[in-house]
């Protein structure tokens, strides 16, 4: 008995047409997909320094409920000094037994804090010495995040009780609020701007890494959505907040990026829990971390992730008045 013909499908059947159009169809929606995704993350590091000299607000939705640590200043306050101390530190992190130098300025009286623009405010990015001395600030370091191409400042910005900047942000702020007291943490855009909070200082890093007392990098970073690149990556960094008795700190760990010198943010939450913080956020680092202290910069600032020491123009910086 014959065997049935077997039949062949030409390019030109109907049915294998639709079925090529469909593949084709796929294939563009995998790559538009790709595309996009390729874009969100350069958007998310920022220009050329990936990650950490300018974290972008994509993939941030604003907070529906605030979300905040507030923690009363130190009982032993004299009204009329800051009680600012400045100490270079040397350690050792324990887990990783890798070698840095820091920088750490404690304030017992926060009446003598502020954060600071340049002259012209956002939009423009000068030294952190030279927006230092422009404020009369006794001890500074770069403070906030910024567009790298624009120098737009990115997320909150509060100065002396005025509202600079509010935004649609999912990242941690650290601030002062006018009943002395700190306050850290995710609030939302409408919680900057009705005054719910008496903020009278407010900044946006990207990373609360150390929150009463325990490590919360790992809940941070999926909550802002921080690139992995920008959490693993060893580089300079700065951060501000809080010890328990409370007292404010400063912090900046010097390092080179080209080299990958300088710590990421689990050897820096793991460095501030040795120092005993109990709240503390991570602010921009990089390139733009910079000590100035005294009219002069105290620390190795390295603006173009070389071992070229120099400063990086930024926006915001942290202040200390005489």
């Amino acid at each position: 008995m014959p065997s049935s013909p077997t039949r062949t499908a030409s390019a030109s059947s109907p049915r294998t047409h639709a079925v090529f159009l469909a593949l084709v169809a796929a294939v563009v929606a995998l790559l538009l997909h790709s595309a996009t995704l390729t874009a969100a993350a350069a958007a998310t590091r920022g220009g050329s320094h990936p990650g950490v000299e300018s974290v972008g607000q994509l993939l941030q939705q604003s907070p529906t409920v605030a979300d905040v640590e507030v923690q009363p200043w130190s009982a032993a306050i004299n009204a009329s000094a800051s009680g600012l101390v400045v100490s270079q530190v040397s350690f050792v992190i324990k887990s990783t037994q890798r070698s840095f130098q820091g920088f750490l300025g404690t304030v017992v009286n926060p009446a003598f804090f502020k954060y600071a623009l340049p002259s012209v405010g956002c939009g423009h990015r000068v030294n952190t010495s030279v927006t230092a001395k422009q404020n009369n600030c006794l001890f500074a370091t770069n403070a906030g995040f910024f567009d790298v191409n624009t120098g737009a400042c990115i997320g909150n910005i509060v100065i002396d009780g005025k509202t600079v900047e509010a935004a649609v942000t999912a990242r941690v702020n650290f601030g002062l609020q006018g009943q002395r007291s700190f306050i850290t943490g995710y609030l939302d855009q409408s919680d900057v701007q009705s005054g719910k909070y008496n903020l009278t200082q407010l900044l946006t890093g990207a990373g609360w890494l150390v929150r009463d007392g325990k490590s919360y990098l790992d809940t941070s970073r999926y909550t802002e959505s921080l690139d992995s690149n920008f959490v693993t990556e060893k580089a300079p960094r700065t951060s501000i907040g809080t010890f328990a008795n409370g007292t404010m700190a400063i912090f900046v760990v010097d390092g080179e990026e080209d080299i990958g010198t300088g710590v990421d943010l689990y050897e820096f939450t793991e460095i501030l829990l040795d120092l005993g913080l109990t709240n503390a956020i991570n602010l921009d680092g990089g390139g733009s971390s910079a000590v100035f202290y005294n009219n002069t910069i105290i620390d190795r600032p390295t603006c173009n992730d070389t071992p070229v020491i120099c400063e990086r123009a930024v926006t915001s910086i942290t202040c200390v008045l005489p």
